[in-house]
């Protein structure tokens, strides 16, 4: 998922919230109930961070940004992405293919081995990321002053 904000908010006004809102990610694993809604690294124009949680969830979408000044404030683009999702859905592809193979090979016509995969792939991992998207998306735009675009 790709935006971006709008903000009448200066880079470094920018910075200094994604800061207040963000923690080490190191000290986050040890102190997972911090107060911050984020955890990551924030560089001079660009952040990556993902949402603060105190359990594992390997779906968490990694929040990257970079900031750019304009007339008006600046403009935050944001990609909100997991690897991780890309690679399992291969693999399901993966499975799927093969299964189309396998049914080929034995002259069974029947597709119902791979689409299964398919479906599990979809409701256990792009589902939940979207979700967490959507709300990365939202604390952003309520932290920086939404003028989406």
């Amino acid at each position: 998922m790709k935006f971006t904000i709008e903000s009448k908010l200066l880079k470094d006004e920018i910075l200094k919230i994604i800061e207040q809102n963000t923690s080490d990610f190191r000290t986050s694993i040890l102190n997972p109930n911090n107060g911050e809604y984020f955890n990551g690294k924030i560089l001079e124009n660009s952040f990556k961070i993902r949402r603060n949680i105190h359990y594992r969830n390997t779906g968490l979408p990694e929040v990257n940004g970079s900031i750019e000044k304009t007339e008006n404030g600046s403009k935050v683009h944001i990609k909100i992405a997991q690897p991780l999702i890309i690679r399992f859905i291969k693999w399901f592809l993966f499975i799927a293919v093969g299964g189309i193979c396998i049914n080929e090979a034995i002259k069974e016509h029947s597709l119902s081995l791979p689409f299964p995969f398919l479906v599990v792939g979809v409701l256990v991992f792009i589902v939940p990321e979207k979700i967490e998207a959507a709300l990365a998306k939202s604390k952003l735009e309520e932290l920086f002053g939404k003028t989406e675009r």
